[in-house]
């Protein structure tokens, strides 16, 4: 049984996977008046309580970033917490597994990814030739893109841009790490390192 906790997306949500597919899902939230912090202690308690998951835990699986620096400061906290209690094996997923699974080598200058975070929050991620990944935060929902890009996949809602002809793909992020979980590297010794990127250069 791993516990998997989504706070890059809007809402931050828990899910428990168990045989390569999500047997249960919780938002932690379900409004910008509720904190993350007050909550998911509370939320995780019911979890245990309904899965005994301190005895059936195998692993943990955290999304990075970028997204919401509250969300992301609170998760990553959560999940050290777990991982050096439990001695148990830890994950993270970044916008840049996610662009690996979702995009070939092909068209990696050609394709890129958009979140829709917390607090409103937008982040581009975009790989280069030389597999360099550069994230970029979007204030007003609207990017001036490199003119290579022909394809965006979102995670909501599309991206606003001045170019023509982009095809855009919705992708489901639950879905695409339950699918790739082979793909993503688990360690009992992973540093949780959330990306946390803010127009401010001071910040980042």
């Amino acid at each position: 049984m791993l516990l998997y906790l989504d706070v890059v997306s809007s809402i931050p949500e828990f899910s428990i996977i168990e045989d390569n597919k999500i047997i249960f899902s919780t938002k932690i939230i379900h409004s910008v008046d509720e904190k993350l912090s007050d909550n998911i202690i509370p939320k995780y308690l019911e979890m245990n309580k309904s899965f005994k998951l301190q005895k059936n835990l195998k692993g943990l699986i955290i999304t990075t970033g970028p997204g919401s620096y509250t969300s992301l400061r609170v998760g990553a906290a959560f999940i050290a917490g777990l991982q050096y209690s439990k001695d148990i094996k830890t994950a993270s997923v970044s916008s840049e597994i996610i662009s690996k699974l979702l995009i070939s080598d092909n068209n990696k200058i050609n394709e890129l990814v958009y979140i829709n975070s917390a607090n409103s929050q937008n982040f581009i991620s975009l790989q280069n030739n030389k597999n360099i990944f550069t994230h970029y935060k979007i204030d007003n929902e609207y990017a001036n893109l490199p003119k290579e890009v022909k394809k965006i996949y979102f995670n909501e809602k599309p991206l606003k841009n001045h170019l023509n002809n982009i095809k855009y793909e919705k992708f489901n992020l639950n879905s695409l790490v339950v699918k790739n979980l082979n793909k993503i590297n688990f360690s009992n010794k992973n540093l949780i390192k959330p990306i946390y990127i803010s127009n401010n250069k001071l910040l980042n």
